[in-house]
C-alpha cells in the first residue's frame, strides 16, 4: 500500500482536524467518512465498498474551500449512504457533488440530474438501449479478440446503462450521452472517453443500419469537453537508442519464451499483443502475417522475417508443441509478460536506459517508440515507417486507392534497425539506400 494512502488516526472533534498536518487518509468518527490530508489541501472523501474486492473513493470536497463544516460533510456522508443503498450510482453521486457542496440541495440536485434520464418504458416494437448494445456486441463478438470484445461491453455496462441503458434506443438524447461521459472527463479517464464515446457510436450506427432509428446522437458530443481539461496524451516510456545493444545482450543470457518475444517486440515494431498471440499458422517462409482480427487497425499487416528471427523461431519450434509460437501453459503468453521481464532485467537501471527524451521509465510498447524516434533521425521516409508500424493513413482519400505497403523498402529498414539493435553499425548511421 501507498504510505501516504493509509488510514491514520481517528478524528472525533474540530480541533483534531485542523491541526491535522500527517499526510493520508483519517477516519472521522462516523462510519465511511475520512479526512485526506494533501501537501496543500484536505479534503472530505466517503468511502464505498462496491464488493469485497473492490473500494469507490468518493470525493465530497475540500475542507474550508468548498466545506466550512465537519457536520456539513457527516450530513452529506448519511445521503450519500443512503442513495447508494438505492437505484443510485457512485457516477451519479459524483456528478451531484459537483454541482453542489450544500448538504441542504445535495439530495434535490441528486434527484434533479437523474429525472432526465429516469428509466421510461420503451415504446412497443423497441428495444431499449442495452438491448441494442447487445444485440451489436453479439453480431460483431466472433470477430474480434477477447480484449477488444471486454473494451466493446464491460465500459457501455458500468457507465452507460445507469444513464440509459433502458431507455428506449429513439429516446436517447446528446445530453444523455454527453453527461455519461462528462464523468470520465472530470475523473481524468480521458481515453477511456474516448473509446466509449466510439462505442456508443458505433450501437447507434448499427441500430440505423436495422432501421430502428433514423439519426445518430452521438456526433455532436465532441471533443470540445476536452478543452478545459488541458488534457495531452503521453507517449510510452521508451529506451535510449544507444542501449539497446545491451538490452539485447540482457534478452539472450536470459533464454526464455518471454525474452524471446521481446526480441520479436523489438525487431519487428510490433505491439506486444500482436506478439505473444502470435501462432506458427502465422509464419510464410520468410514472412510474418498477421491476420486483421489480431491487428488494432483492423488490417492484414505482413512482416519481413530476418536471419537473425528465423533463428529465433527455430529455437521456439524446437522447444515447444503448441499452436502458439510464444505459449504459456496451454495458451499464449500474456501481454504483460514482456514489460514485468523488463522491469527485472532493468531493477535499478532504469533511468539509465531511458531515453533523455522519454518523460517515462521504458516499457515493452515504448520499443516501438525507440524504432520511430531513430527511423525520422535517420532520414527514413514517414510512409515507410509508418506502414512498418501499421499505423493507419489519416488521409482517407489516399487510403482508399493506396495498396501497395512498402514490404521492400521497409526490409532494407528492419535490416538497418536489426544491425543497431545488434550493435553492429552505430546508431547515428545516416538511412540506407531504399
Amino acid at each position: 500500500m501507498v504510505p501516504h494512502l493509509r488510514v491514520k488516526m481517528l478524528i472525533d472533534n474540530v480541533k483534531k482536524l485542523d491541526n491535522l498536518k500527517e499526510l493520508g487518509r483519517h477516519k472521522v468518527n462516523q462510519t465511511n467518512l475520512y479526512l485526506r490530508v494533501h501537501a496543500n489541501a484536505k479534503t472530505f472523501e466517503y468511502k464505498h465498498k462496491k464488493n469485497q474486492n473492490t473500494i469507490n473513493w468518493i470525493t465530497i470536497g475540500k475542507y474550508k474551500d468548498e466545506i466550512e463544516y465537519l457536520a456539513d460533510a457527516k450530513s452529506l456522508a448519511n445521503d450519500i449512504r443512503k442513495n447508494l443503498k438505492t437505484d443510485f450510482s457512485v457516477e451519479q453521486i459524483k456528478s451531484a457533488l459537483r454541482h453542489t457542496k450544500d448538504a441542504i440541495f445535495f439530495q434535490k440536485k441528486l434527484e434533479e440530474l437523474a429525472s432526465p434520464h429516469s428509466n421510461k418504458v420503451p415504446k412497443r416494437d423497441e428495444k431499449t438501449f442495452k438491448e441494442m448494445h447487445m444485440s451489436w456486441y453479439e453480431f460483431h463478438v466472433a470477430n474480434w479478440s477477447s480484449k477488444h470484445a471486454q473494451r466493446s461491453l464491460n465500459p457501455i455496462k458500468t457507465y452507460a446503462y445507469p444513464y440509459f441503458g433502458n431507455k428506449s434506443i429513439s429516446d436517447v438524447s446528446t445530453d444523455d450521452i454527453r453527461d455519461c461521459l462528462n464523468v470520465l472527463i472530470t475523473d481524468g479517464k480521458i481515453p477511456l472517453f474516448k473509446k466509449l464515446r466510439s462505442s456508443i457510436d458505433n450501437v447507434f450506427k448499427y441500430a440505423i443500419s436495422r432501421k430502428f432509428l433514423k439519426e445518430n446522437p452521438t456526433p455532436e458530443v465532441k471533443d470540445d469537453l476536452l478543452k478545459p481539461y488541458n488534457y495531452r496524451e503521453k507517449s510510452q516510456g521508451y529506451m535510449a537508442i544507444e542501449k539497446i545493444p545491451e538490452f539485447v545482450e540482457m534478452l539472450e543470457k536470459h533464454n526464455s519464451t518471454i525474452s524471446y518475444a521481446t526480441i520479436f517486440i523489438l525487431l519487428t515494431n510490433t505491439r506486444p499483443n500482436e506478439v505473444c498471440g502470435m501462432e506458427w499458422s502465422e509464419v510464410d517462409g520468410n514472412f510474418w502475417k498477421v491476420p486483421a482480427i489480431r491487428m488494432k487497425n483492423n488490417t492484414p499487416h505482413t512482416l519481413n522475417l530476418s536471419a537473425y528471427l528465423i533463428k529465433v523461431l527455430d529455437i521456439m519450434r524446437q522447444r515447444t508443441n503448441s499452436k502458439y509460437v510464444f505459449p504459456y501453459k496451454s495458451t499464449n503468453l500474456s501481454n504483460e509478460a514482456p514489460l514485468n521481464l523488463m522491469r527485472r532485467l532493468l531493477r535499478g537501471r532504469m533511468k539509465e536506459f531511458k531515453h533523455k527524451n522519454s518523460e517515462k521509465n521504458p516499457v515493452a510498447h515504448g520499443l516501438r517508440h525507440s524504432f520511430r524516434t531513430w527511423g525520422e533521425q535517420c532520414g527514413y521516409r514517414t510512409e515507410h515507417l509508418e506502414r512498418q508500424m501499421s499505423h493507419n493513413e489519416k488521409n482517407k482519400l489516399i487510403s482508399t486507392y493506396m495498396h501497395y505497403d512498402y514490404i521492400n523498402e521497409r526490409k532494407v529498414i528492419t535490416e538497418h534497425w536489426e544491425d543497431v539493435c545488434l550493435g553492429k553499425v552505430d546508431p547515428a548511421e545516416k538511412a540506407r539506400v531504399v
